[in-house]
């Protein structure tokens, strides 16, 4: 079952914008959409439709 839809991330969750990101990455991952590696930052910003500050952030906490 998926979190979120690729449509993006939603403003009305309680969730900030970076940790949706974080949740949907993890999750393509643990799925292995992402066997070639992940995508750059500018990609995964049109993906979600949020700022590249957000992408960052949510990449840092996957990292962790």
């Amino acid at each position: 079952m998926e979190l979120f839809d690729d449509a993006g991330v939603s403003p009305r969750l309680p969730v900030p914008k970076y940790h949706q990101v974080y949740l949907v990455l993890r999750q393509h991952l643990d799925e292995g959409r992402y066997a070639a590696g992940l995508p750059g930052e500018l990609s995964l910003t049109r993906e979600f439709g949020v700022a590249r500050v957000t992408v960052r952030r949510a990449l840092e906490q996957l990292a962790t």
